[in-house]
């Protein structure tokens, strides 16, 4: 009798150190308290980090509290949280004055240097109308990472007065970092989806945020 409840206090041992270790090496586990409080995007995440090889929880800190971006489908996606996000319009003349494209777009704030080095890694989704605006603190030439990115994107440029300095389409996983124009002030990601196929055919632009 002894040696049966010996081996069955074993197995339930075993099966909690693996589960342990499957919790720890997980970093979108239950250990990241979903709706728990917080004060910046890093409160959300757990022990991950930007450098880190594989994806953590997509979670930003939204009103206090650590929830699903709206740009994402999900439940919270259509609230109403104009503190957080805005919209952006555009207006880009093709090269040789051939005629000019609009398009506009549900824009993510990205705020900090946790959120601005995060951007959109590890997303694995964003509804098309909607993009990311990386603001950065001062003007200058922006390093953009493709690591861990889920899916292509289109970069957009942008200095002080929202002119358009650059646009670019950039596959996931790309291995060189990109730099921006010296002058950038916000940066926008976006989800490619076509739009990759006019980039060459812009010239100039400007975007407006309100």
């Amino acid at each position: 009798m002894a040696k049966h409840v010996f081996s069955f206090s074993l197995m339930i041992f075993l099966d909690l150190i693996l589960w342990g270790l499957s919790a720890c090496s997980d970093p979108k586990s239950s250990e990241i308290e979903k709706n728990r409080a917080c004060e910046i995007d890093a409160d959300c995440v757990g022990n991950w980090w930007v450098g880190s090889n594989t994806c953590g929880s997509s979670d930003r800190c939204i009103d206090q509290i650590c929830q699903m971006p709206l740009a994402m489908p999900g439940d919270l996606a259509g609230s109403e949280k104009d503190q957080v996000f805005a919209r952006m319009s555009c207006v880009f003349t093709m090269e040789d004055s051939r005629g000019e494209m609009l398009f506009e777009r549900y824009v993510e704030w990205a705020r900090g240097e946790f959120a601005l080095n995060r951007g959109l890694m590890c997303r694995d989704d964003m509804f098309d109308e909607w993009a990311m605006a990386l603001v950065f603190p001062l003007a200058g030439a922006q390093k953009i990472t493709m690591h861990l990115m889920q899916f292509p994107i289109v970069l957009i440029a942008l200095g002080r007065n929202g002119e358009l300095l650059d646009l670019m389409w950039l596959e996931t996983q790309e291995a060189d970092d990109y730099v921006t124009p010296k002058g950038t002030l916000i940066v926008v990601e976006m989800k490619a989806d076509g739009f990759e196929e006019r980039i060459d055919m812009m010239d100039r632009g400007i975007c407006v945020f309100r």
